[in-house]
C-alpha cells in the first residue's frame, strides 16, 4: 500500500488485517457485478475473525450500522468496508473504501482503491491502495 509513512507503525497484523479487508472487498466487488454489500471484519485476542455483512434498504445505513457492529462487539480489531466515488482527484472514479482501527486506541485508517468496470459490470482494481487518512480520533 502506498504511503509516505507507515501507517501501521510497524504492527504487521493490523497492516494483514487492513490488506485482507481490502482484498475481500475487491473481491466482493468484482464476484457481485454492482455496488459492494458493506460489511464489517472483526479480528479478537486469539486471531479469530468474524465478517458480518449489511443489506438494508438504505445504503448509508448500512454503512453505519457495520461501523455500529465493528466497534461495539469487543474485537480487537475492526474494519469496515463499502464502495463509493473517489472524489477531490483529477480522476474521479467508483473505489472500495475500508476504514480500519484497534477498538480502544482511537487510532483509525482509511484507505481507498480505485476500481474499474467493462459495460457488463465485471470491476478489477486498479493500482494500489492509497492511503487517504491516518488519525486519532481520541
Amino acid at each position: 500500500m502506498k504511503s509516505k509513512h507507515d501507517p501501521f507503525q510497524g504492527d504487521s497484523e493490523l497492516e494483514a488485517f487492513v490488506r485482507q479487508a481490502l482484498t475481500r472487498a475487491s473481491e466482493s466487488v468484482a464476484e457481485r457485478r454492482g455496488p459492494l454489500m458493506p460489511f464489517a471484519m472483526v479480528d479478537d485476542d486469539w486471531g479469530d475473525q468474524r465478517i458480518q455483512r449489511f443489506c438494508g434498504s438504505d445504503y448509508r445505513d448500512d454503512v453505519c450500522c457495520a461501523f455500529q457492529f465493528a466497534r461495539q462487539n469487543g474485537s480487537v480489531r475492526w474494519a469496515v468496508a463499502w464502495d463509493g466515488r473517489l472524489s477531490g482527484s483529477e480522476d474521479p472514479r467508483e473505489a472500495v473504501f475500508v476504514r480500519a482501527g484497534i477498538n480502544g486506541s482511537g487510532r483509525q485508517l482509511l484507505f481507498a482503491w480505485k476500481i474499474a468496470r467493462d459495460p457488463g459490470g465485471t470491476a478489477e482494481t486498479i493500482g494500489s491502495p492509497l492511503l487517504l487518512d491516518d488519525v486519532d480520533r481520541q
